[in-house]
């Protein structure tokens, strides 16, 4: 069966896609601008409190004296989670949009 190729008449890919896909390929919709940096500014002050109450959680175990090997691991673990996050969050913040 031959490969048929698509006329000059038919539109451009970009033009069929599904409007949110189309508000993804264009950079220059504000609306989606407006949310990226949102998000970006939510996920910014959510793991910095994620960050700031896992360490409080990492203290105060240390601080009664916990001999769990097991609850440090996952303690920091988990900030190291937060931490990177908050990386990535803080790039998507500050990251310019061609």
């Amino acid at each position: 069966m031959p490969l048929a190729l698509p006329s000059s008449s038919e539109a451009p890919i970009a033009a069929r896609l599904p409007s949110p896909l189309r508000a993804i390929r264009d950079p220059n919709q504000s609306l989606g601008l407006v949310f990226d940096a949102l998000l970006a500014v939510a996920g910014v002050l959510i793991f910095a409190g994620l960050s700031a109450y896992d360490m409080h959680q990492l203290r105060r175990c240390y601080d009664e004296g916990g001999d769990d090997d097991r609850a440090a691991i996952l303690g920091a673990l988990t900030l190291y989670l937060d931490l990177l996050n908050l990386l990535l969050s803080l790039l998507r913040l500050t990251s310019r949009r061609r």
